[in-house]
Formats: structure tokens, C-alpha cells, sequence
């Protein structure tokens, strides 16, 4: 495992080395692409440029502590550690994050609201929230445990439904769906284990679609229908 750190100006994360990437802070590029073995950084030595995704990365951990520049792109990021978004950056990236860890991580947003689909699909993995997470993209839940500990989650839709190993931990949080349609479908909850103290799941219509939730069976906490949608 080792560590990378941006110092590539405006540029594209790309299969090409280059001088993008350094194996310390503000240091001499030319080091290898980011595997997912590696710890990959864009700090205060990064400066401010714009960082494109165009091919999938694939990382151990993620870490924009200290970053101002951007993160753009749409091809897919995959986490096999975890998530640190930095409060000062600017997040125009769409393409799809999964989470594939096989221990425990933590994802922190520090505010910034994703454009993307999030994925939690590691076999042993545990992910927990250290914040509120949003996103305009769906969530879902494939294998492993999600943790929201406490902190909001809003996306357009949630689902797990496979008969995978999994936990959702939904305890003291709320989860808003905003989204159209089928927006919270755990239609095969086989072995799937599901803590719900204290937490609230809102279908939260503005524009009189139809949601449909699917629960199999399973026992929630409270579910709440707000908005202009029929019931």
C-alpha cells in the first residue's frame, strides 16, 4: 500500500502517470496512477485546479481534507477504504461510488450534496456515516452493513433487495426519499437484518407522482407520506 497526492494542475485521472500524482504532499510528480491498494490525497498542496475522472479509479481510501480545487467526471470511483470530502471543495462529479471494503470505513461529506449512485457492496464490509449524506443519485445496499449513526440521508430512492448478507442500521436517523416511483424497495429482505430504533423513512413528494415502497415484511420505526402525491 502507498500513498498518492494530487499535484497535477487541471488535469484527468487517467491510466497515464505523467506528472499528476506524488508520493507525498506538494512533492515531485511522476509517481504511478492510483490503484486500490493505494491511499489516494487532495490536500492544500493540490491547489485548485480541476481533477476529471475519466476513466474508473479505483482506490483504497479517499482523502480531500484541505482541498479548494474541484473533482469532476462521470466514470466510476471505487472505495475500497473510505471518504473524506472537504467542506471547501467544489464536487461536480456524477459518476457512480461504490464502497467495496471488506472492514470498517467511514464516509464524511462535510455538506457537499453528490450527483452520484451510491453503492455499498463489500462481503464483511461496515460503513458508517459521520455525517449527513445527500445525493440525486440512488442508493444501494448490496452487501456488508450500513451505519447511519445518527445523520440524514436524503437520495431519490433506497434499495436492498438480494439475499446477500447485509444490515441496515437505521437507528436515531432519517431517511428522506425524493424520488419517483418505486423509492425504498427491500422486496427480498432474505438475510438482510434491519435495526430501525428511533429512525423515520419520508416519502417526500413535491410533484404528485406515485411512490411505492416495498418492506417485505420487515418492521420499521415510522414512515412518513408528505408532500402533493396521491396515497
Amino acid at each position: 500500500m502507498a500513498n498518492r497526492y494530487w499535484v497535477g494542475g487541471t488535469n484527468s485521472w487517467d491510466s497515464t502517470a505523467g506528472t499528476k500524482w506524488a508520493t507525498s504532499s506538494g512533492g515531485a510528480g511522476g509517481a504511478a496512477v492510483p490503484t486500490s491498494s493505494d491511499n489516494v490525497f487532495f490536500d492544500g498542496n493540490s491547489g485548485t485546479p480541476i481533477a476529471t475522472i475519466t476513466v474508473t479509479a479505483n482506490v483504497a481510501s479517499i482523502d480531500f481534507t484541505g482541498y479548494a480545487g474541484a473533482l469532476a467526471g462521470s466514470n466510476g470511483l471505487n472505495v475500497a477504504g473510505d471518504l473524506t470530502l472537504s467542506a471547501s471543495m467544489t464536487l461536480s462529479y456524477s459518476g457512480q461510488i461504490q464502497f467495496t471494503s471488506t472492514t470498517t470505513q467511514n464516509v464524511t461529506t462535510h455538506g457537499k450534496t453528490l450527483s452520484s449512485a451510491v453503492v455499498f457492496n463489500g462481503v464483511g464490509g461496515s460503513w458508517t456515516l459521520q455525517d449527513a449524506l445527500t445525493t440525486s443519485g440512488a442508493i444501494t445496499l448490496t452487501a456488508g452493513t450500513l451505519t447511519l449513526n445518527g445523520h440524514a440521508v436524503t437520495c431519490p430512492s433506497f434499495s436492498s433487495s438480494n439475499t446477500n448478507t447485509r444490515t441496515l442500521d437505521l437507528t436515531s436517523s432519517t431517511m428522506t426519499l425524493t424520488g419517483s416511483g418505486t423509492v425504498f424497495s427491500c422486496s427480498t429482505s432474505t438475510n438482510l437484518t434491519l435495526v430501525s430504533t428511533g429512525s423515520e423513512i419520508i416519502a417526500n413528494d413535491t410533484s404528485a407522482s406515485t411512490k411505492t415502497l416495498t418492506l417485505d415484511g420487515e418492521t420499521y420505526n415510522k414512515v412518513t407520506f408528505s408532500g402533493a402525491g396521491p396515497l
